[in-house]
């Protein structure tokens, strides 16, 4: 399967360069250690299998003007992009925030996904979470929701994909959803703002468009992973 890109993403992916990454970063701290066994699992039913732009690589188009498409990475495997570190001693924010900073100057690999998450133990009596994801895949308030997709209000909540992301709210608007990969809005530079507001995508592919998830204190996160 592949899906062209709207014209904001593509802005979102050219904008990217090695002293200016267009990466969006986020931390999830827990208070308690967490199972690695889990974070896997949680990880593949709840963000792989629900949008599969986390399995995609971006292909660019050998004409010009055409923006890239994203298409089916066929070598995808999550252990490509979940990672289980330790953060040095002492383990305290400085540890960490030195880890994030780090990890934050990495360019992602464009001939796979592009995301990366981390499990980090050690931190404190807890653990951390650290994830990067590409602009391109969506903006920094879809992808919030994704991630707080990942925790429950309950600490026995099933393992499965909670209800939002099972039926997400499909896009509505004047141009509905992209069904066509074909079909892409031709705006100028002038009108990126907008496009970024309209931009369309089918939903299943994506998760700018899911229905939100309930926010959660990302702080102390209850979740299926303690």
């Amino acid at each position: 399967m592949s899906t062209r890109f709207s014209s904001a993403d593509t802005a979102w992916l050219h904008m990217d360069r090695p002293t200016n990454l267009m990466v969006i970063n986020s931390v999830l701290l827990f208070d308690e250690p967490v199972d690695w066994d889990r974070v896997k699992q949680i990880t593949q039913r709840r963000i792989i299998d629900v949008y599969p732009r986390f399995s995609q690589r971006v292909v660019e188009s050998r004409l010009p003007l055409r923006p890239p498409k994203w298409v089916d990475d066929s070598d995808f495997a999550l252990e490509h992009h979940l990672h289980h570190r330790a953060l040095p001693a002492p383990g305290d924010r400085a540890a960490l925030q030195e880890l994030v900073s780090d990890l934050m100057t990495m360019p992602l690999d464009r001939s796979r996904p592009l995301w990366h998450t981390y499990m980090v133990d050690g931190y404190g009596d807890g653990a951390a979470i650290i994830s990067r994801m590409h602009h391109c895949i969506a903006d920094g308030i879809a992808l919030g929701r994704v991630m707080g997709s990942l925790s429950d209000k309950r600490p026995d909540a099933d393992i499965g994909p909670p209800p939002a992301a099972l039926e997400p709210r499909r896009a509505n608007g004047p141009f509905g959803e992209l069904a066509d990969s074909a079909t892409q809005l031709a705006v100028g530079a002038g009108q990126l703002v907008a496009a970024t507001a309209r931009q369309t995508a089918a939903v299943a592919t994506s998760p700018s468009h899911a229905s939100p998830a309930p926010w959660v204190a990302m702080r102390r996160p209850r979740s299926a992973w303690c």
